[in-house]
């Protein structure tokens, strides 16, 4: 008898988080379980990419402002009445605030498990969802299991939140290894410059720190380094005519913003350095795809890079903030030898044997 799973989630856009989501979903085992995805908006390019034996169900079929401030009119337990219709053995909030409130209104006899894919900023970080941080607490109380994808994002959580006492574990995001090498193989269109080659993947938004990302570049053109590198930017966003404003007022020349990409892989495989200069990250799917491609990573100091990058083995990680991030960088494209033993590391270091985090999945649900 298969176990019927549900995994609640916003949406299926092109986030970190919704991308996991479906790698999982891709290689978990469909003959054990029975899965349904519940969003509650029913967008997004990831939709497409959910396996055919995975059904996929949401409450609204466009993306609308308010509908998390509308929702704390009612209580979890309604909320589950009125957006989740039938029985499942195992309901998992695989993101914070609504998905964790809903999924914590589950009937009792329903295993409840919740994801926590970020680093809290402090102990009222997701409290947008909730009416109080008493009634957050209370919902967390409600599941039986919390799973972080980061150690630090555990370590924080827990400070954050002694009087949650129950069951947490670690279990990083999967990847889907042989989609990403396969694609990898694919040409590009573009021209890409002969010099060395940096490029960066995610949402154009303010906590990934591009804006800064681009005043380091320009601080490094200004300084003589023009030619010798360039910036690739993958990734569409709030901020992108922001960025294409800095880019054109400072002639940016060796930066290119290349928009989204379907397939991001082509590209990482055919540069030298991935950057990531984030302010804020939970366990970086883009920082660990660049790692499958054996490609060196130079980030900021952000939750999941210390295990992502082996300490350090597989890139250079520095002080969140600009200073350091600059420094980083000039220091790499100075002495591009350093890239090349980051390089050397990640290919003859033995990789992680793949499907060890959709074991450890498989394992947590049996469990319940």
């Amino acid at each position: 008898m298969r176990k019927k799973v549900l995994f609640c989630i916003f949406d299926l856009k092109g986030g970190g988080a919704e991308k996991v989501l479906v790698n999982l979903l891709k290689q978990i085992n469909p003959t054990k379980y029975d899965i349904t995805v519940f969003a509650l908006f029913g967008v997004g390019v990831n939709v497409k990419e959910l396996p055919e034996y995975v059904k996929f169900k949401c409450i609204f079929r466009r993306q609308f402002r308010g509908l998390t401030t509308l929702m704390k009119i009612f209580s979890p337990g309604i909320l589950h009445r009125l957006f989740i219709k039938e029985k499942y053995d195992i309901e998992v909030a695989y993101l914070e605030t609504s998905p964790t409130r809903i999924i914590s209104g589950a009937p009792k006899g329903t295993k409840k498990v919740c994801w926590v894919h970020t680093e809290e900023e402090n102990r009222y970080a997701f409290i947008s969802a909730y009416r109080t941080y008493r009634e957050m607490i209370s919902c967390y109380r409600q599941y039986n299991h919390i799973v972080f994808v980061s150690k630090r994002a555990k370590d924080v959580f827990q400070s954050n939140h002694p009087e949650i006492s129950i069951h947490k574990s670690i279990i990083h995001n999967v990847n889907d290894y042989n989609d990403i090498i396969k694609k990898s193989q694919n040409p590009v269109t573009e021209e890409l410059s002969s010099g060395i080659r940096i490029c960066t993947v995610g949402r154009l938004i303010k906590l990934k720190g591009y804006l800064r990302l681009l005043e380091i570049i320009h601080k490094l053109n200004v300084e003589g380094l023009k030619n010798k590198f360039d910036l690739y930017i993958l990734g569409t966003g709030g901020e992108y005519e922001l960025l294409k404003s800095y880019i054109n007022k400072y002639a940016l020349d060796n930066v290119h913003l290349l928009g989204f990409q379907v397939n991001p892989y082509k590209y990482l495989s055919k540069m030298d350095l991935f950057v990531c200069s984030s302010y804020k990250e939970g366990y970086s799917t883009a920082a660990t795809e660049a790692i499958i491609l054996d490609l060196p990573v130079v980030t900021t100091d952000v939750s999941g890079m210390d295990e992502i990058l082996h300490d350090g083995e597989f890139g250079l990680i520095v002080p969140n903030d600009s200073n350091a991030l600059y420094k980083g960088l000039k220091d790499l494209i100075s002495h591009p030898y350093r890239i090349g033993e980051y390089k050397k590391q990640i290919q003859t270091q033995s990789k992680k044997m793949q499907g060890e985090n959709v074991k450890l999945y498989e394992q947590l649900f049996d469990a319940l």
